[in-house]
């Protein structure tokens, strides 16, 4: 992995000037004696290599924003924050990775031909096409693909609680619309 620390000294300033290098040269430091067992920890987490390698790109970049609040690169104290930093920034790619997959799966759910049973499989499509998508979405998770309250608030990436009021107020919704559907036809 190739990690490239930029710098360009201020030229009128030569002790901030200094002081900035000191700080980029200890970033290169850890860079050398972390950079390995941050990426086996990235590694594990994720299981994927490149994927590991973002994630030490990503803690060295918290690393270089935080470089003056660093002790010693040599220090235990610095040591024990780079591996944190690696650790969380796996985590945030690994729930990021997640949580795309699921909403993958669901969209292919959406794509195969769904046998539902229930009052919901008798709504028509028109029906609940005319719903605002946030109900329409909450619907199709529920009821036609048989998903629970916690399955859909994790696909839609919502509190459960949002995905309880949302299918309160699309059961509502729906219940007007199709009262007005019978009350046309009864016109009719």
């Amino acid at each position: 992995m190739l990690f490239v620390i930029y710098c360009e000294p201020v030229q009128n300033h030569r002790k901030e000037a200094a002081g900035l290098n000191v700080g980029y040269e200890k970033i290169a430091r850890m860079y050398e004696l972390y950079e390995q067992t941050m990426y086996r920890m990235a590694y594990g987490i994720l299981g994927d290599e490149y994927t590991a390698e973002d994630a030490v790109h990503d803690a060295f970049l918290k690393l270089i924003a935080n470089r003056n609040k660093l002790a010693d690169a040599n220090s235990p104290k610095t040591r024990a924050y780079a591996l944190a930093a690696a650790r969380s920034a796996a985590i945030d790619i690994y729930r990021k990775r997640r949580h795309e997959s699921e909403a993958e799966a669901l969209l292919e759910r959406e794509r195969e031909p769904v046998m539902s049973t229930g009052v919901y499989s008798t709504i028509p499509s028109v029906t609940l096409a005319r719903l605002p998508e946030k109900y329409r979405a909450v619907i199709k998770c529920r009821f036609i693909n048989g998903l629970t309250v916690s399955e859909t608030a994790a696909v839609m990436g919502i509190s459960a609680d949002c995905v309880k009021k949302r299918t309160e107020r699309a059961r509502r919704l729906l219940g007007e619309l199709i009262g007005n559907e019978r009350r046309v036809r009864n016109e009719q």
